[in-house]
């Protein structure tokens, strides 16, 4: 043995950066004298941190983000002495390669000791956790490195500018000018990767996933805590490890992990999958469109066959391991379908990580029924979307509307649109309140739509029961009409009248029509339409189809002829399945299917026909070249003229009812005129939404002046493509090269393939961008121009002020358009214009 005199001499020579302890390099060191020598020998052929990574990537020949022993031997051109030495130091999670950050540390002994010191600053997980949430003062889900420095310094550690830098390019793996949380995992626990990957080879696919983490989840809370995780991982990993992989779980650093975070963790194809779906459906109105639209049957849930169907009718190209992918994490209850509430958590990822800070917040009984009261201002014992609006803002947890939105329609079992307060109760998880059934939960969804049909079984039955719910005959029938008729029948309530009047108003227009009411009660019947449609190309095959199925040539297609004509075109149905058609077709129910009437049921939907405009144009550069060729006066916006002009002249086959259809789908702000950030989110949707998101992260244009500084990594004043991308790429979120290329292409407005500041605050400033090209347009010449600004120059010294502005004589400027005027004119932000 050795006395404690030893021990305390081994010791002292053994920590060499005196933070308590001995870390693997300062043991290895130890063992082995020559060792740091050859190291530090080693480390002189680098210049720098980017020196050290732009050479781990040219050794890294098989761009696995790891070198093994012969890349790094043929790189540096080693020894074997040289090379075991290397590796017996670098390896510090010993998987026999080496990770960009350990070859950082191993080459970069400034780094080594800095990165050291810093973890031992962090005295737990939590702690760790917490201190990233603390760096990120913007709360983007990245740590900048003036962020780095500030949080530093704000928590009162002790580290030189060197040190601080040293420490931010070990973590900045990618380079792209942040630290990302999973980096800052990474480089705080070495050991994550390696634990993660070890802890994935238990599951398989999601089903594994999702088995594991109900049984982690022991509380049934619907979150893993830390303790869940090392219970449910098992004496198998070290405690380390449960850390690790928890710190990665965790990606919202709440302190516990969700069943979608879990998913992500687990089975990286997932988050792939998802990512796909996320990009479809980016906010609720396309959710509950896209929901009714796979709800073939209308019974208030979705099997898969329908979501394949639904996916296949919209041209959505998803393979049915990505659609099993999305079955399993929806299908919380496993009922085999997916309910209203369940697909709008999966699409609308965020909800479910807010709704778990809520519960956070209010986490007894008492709390949530005092905040139930408090959101109730009317005191009406239920809570409308707009009180929990505004009850939500004022929670302190931040919410986006559409988060709001989302959480209102899961809290909302009855479908009455109103939470009580047992709903209340239940999205929270802590009971209470008058107990609620939840129709919108799959099966007593399906088992009411039943029900009502089970009432008319016929076509005969079905148009009578439409004429007699249309109390005051005006062709369609009202939310009201509906309730007073069901109820009446003793056999329904008035919460499941509005379940009911909710799955058949498929158009959202607040009231049923004839073909609405025929397809809930005889779902078959849209699918034989849609069957139908296939066979028309344009309006002039349903107009051809019209007068040949008209066989007596009155103008009218009557039962027989509709009957005569679908028997010819080969398709095997029913005299019911026949007449089912006919009465969606016979919208006046004169007993004919007139011309209008026949258009309306075949022409292809505002979706179809935007699908087809988008079609023709596969890239960006295809978007862009149209726009220019469309705008044919070179005024930035197209009018509905100059669209019909240039889809009339290139071929492309569009009728003027389907002109109308794309204009009316492209001009959002009906202003008459689709302009040209209009016209990227008619071809590429999931672009503009994209932009939404990205500039609800900034508050005002000083904002957006210091990202665009940060996004800049070359400091070269306009931001290139591939500096947009990585900007993107830190926000969190994942996007195609189609997404990158469009929204690129929203900014650089003159087409230069850079996007200057005056550019980048126009695209995230769009109202700044707006009043200062309206102002613009009072201005007819240079001139015009030149004599306002001597005008306001009331002191002659060639520079406006704001003061100015405001204060010169025949002002026309309020505060508002000056402030736009300032965002984007005063470019070097000294708060003058010259």
């Amino acid at each position: 043995g050795f006395s404690a005199a030893e021990v305390e001499a081994i010791f002292s020579l053994g920590d060499k950066d005196q933070s308590g302890g001995i870390d693997y390099q300062e043991f290895i060191g130890l063992m082995l004298p020559n060792a740091p020598a050859t190291i530090a020998r080693l480390g002189m052929s680098f210049r720098s941190i980017g020196n050290v990574k732009e050479s781990f990537k040219k050794f890294d020949v098989n761009h696995d983000g790891q070198i093994c022993r012969t890349e790094l031997k043929n790189g540096m051109k080693l020894s074997d002495a040289d090379l075991d030495v290397v590796f017996a130091l670098g390896d510090l999670d010993g998987d026999g390669e080496i990770s960009m950050c350990e070859f950082v540390l191993i080459m970069c002994p400034l780094a080594k000791n800095a990165v050291n010191r810093f973890r031992n600053c962090f005295k737990d997980i939590h702690d760790l956790i917490s201190a990233f949430a603390q760096f990120d003062s913007n709360n983007d889900g990245a740590i900048c490195q003036q962020e780095l420095s500030t949080g530093m310094r704000n928590m009162r550690m002790s580290f030189s500018n060197e040190e601080t830098n040293a420490i931010f390019a070990a973590a900045d793996i990618n380079q792209d000018g942040e630290i990302a949380y999973t980096e800052f995992v990474s480089l705080m626990i070495p050991t994550a990767g390696d634990a993660l990957m070890k802890f994935r080879k238990s599951f398989t696919n999601v089903q594994n996933a999702k088995n594991a983490f109900n049984k982690f989840d022991t509380d049934g809370d619907a979150e893993i805590n830390l303790q869940e995780l090392k219970n449910g991982m098992g004496p198998n990993f070290s405690d380390n490890e449960v850390k690790a992989v928890f710190a990665l779980g965790d990606t919202d650093q709440d302190g516990s992990i969700n069943f979608l975070e879990f998913a992500k963790l687990m089975i990286p194809t997932a988050t792939d999958a998802l990512a796909k779906f996320w990009k479809c459906f980016r906010d609720m109105k396309i959710v509950r469109q896209a929901f009714k639209q796979f709800d073939a049957d209308n019974d208030g849930a979705i099997t898969r066959q329908e979501v394949i169907q639904g996916m296949k009718v919209s041209g959505r190209d998803f393979t049915s391991e990505e659609i099993d992918t999305l079955f399993v994490l929806a299908d919380r209850d496993g009922d085999g379908q997916i309910d209203f509430p369940e697909f709008a958590l999966i699409m609308i990822p965020s909800a479910p990580e807010r709704i778990s800070k809520l519960k956070k917040k209010f986490n007894n009984k008492a709390a949530v029924e005092a905040a139930f009261k408090k959101f109730d201002t009317d005191n009406d014992g239920a809570i409308d979307a707009k009180e929990l609006t505004n009850g939500l803002k004022n929670s302190g947890v931040s919410l986006t509307d559409q988060e709001i939105e989302t959480i209102f329609a899961v809290a909302d079992l009855d479908g009455d649109g109103q939470i009580d307060m047992g709903e209340f109760c239940q999205l929270l998880g802590v009971g209470g309140g008058a107990k609620v059934s939840a129709p919108a939960a799959g099966g007593s969804t399906s088992a009411i739509v039943a029900k009502f049909r089970g009432l008319y079984k016929t076509i005969d039955q079905v148009r009578s029961a439409f004429n007699q719910y249309d109390v005051d005959r005006d062709g369609s029938i009202s939310k009201q009409e509906l309730e007073q008729g069901m109820v009446k029948s003793g056999q329904f309530t008035a919460q499941e009248s509005k379940l009911v009047f909710d799955l058949a108003d498929s158009d959202g227009d607040g009231s049923i029509d004839i073909g609405e009411f025929v397809q809930l009660m005889f779902p078959s019947a849209g699918q034989l339409i849609s069957n139908l449609k296939q066979n028309f190309a344009s309006e002039a095959d349903v107009r051809a189809a019209f007068a040949s199925w008209d066989s007596n040539k009155d103008g009218q297609i009557s039962f027989d002829e509709l009957k005569s004509a679908v028997q010819r075109s080969g398709q095997k149905l029913t005299e019911e399945d026949i007449n089912a058609i006919f009465v969606v077709g016979d919208i006046d129910q004169n007993g004919e299917i007139d011309l209008d009437e026949f258009l309306k049921m075949m022409m292809p939907a505002t979706s179809d026909i935007v699908a087809k405009f988008r079609s023709v144009r596969k890239t960006v550069q295809d978007v862009q070249n149209a726009f220019k060729q469309f705008d044919r006066n070179g005024d930035g916006a197209i009018d509905k003229a100059e669209l019909t002009s240039a889809l009339s002249s290139t071929g492309g086959n569009f009728t003027k009812q389907e002109i109308d259809t794309i204009f009316l789908a492209g001009d959002i702000d009906g202003d008459g005129e689709i302009d040209y950030e209009e016209f990227i989110a008619l071809m590429c949707p999931s672009a503009s939404d994209i932009v939404e998101k990205f500039r609800a992260k900034y508050k005002n244009v000083n904002d957006v002046k210091a990202a665009f500084k940060r996004f800049d990594r070359n400091g070269d004043g306009a931001l290139e493509k591939d500096e947009l991308a990585a900007a993107l790429k830190s926000s969190g979120e994942s996007y195609t090269d189609v997404e990158v290329n469009a929204i690129f292409s929203l900014g650089d407005v003159d087409g230069d393939g850079e996007i200057t500041l005056e550019e980048f605050i126009a695209l995230m400033s769009p109202s700044a961008s707006s009043v200062v090209q309206r102002i613009s347009k009072s201005f007819k010449n240079l001139n015009d121009v030149k004599s306002a600004f001597k005008k306001i120059d009331t002191d002659n010294d060639g520079l406006l002020s704001k003061k100015e502005m405001m204060a010169s004589s025949g002002n026309k400027y309020d505060a508002e358009e000056v402030d736009a005027i300032f965002a984007l004119g005063d470019v070097n932000g000294d708060g003058e214009i010259d």
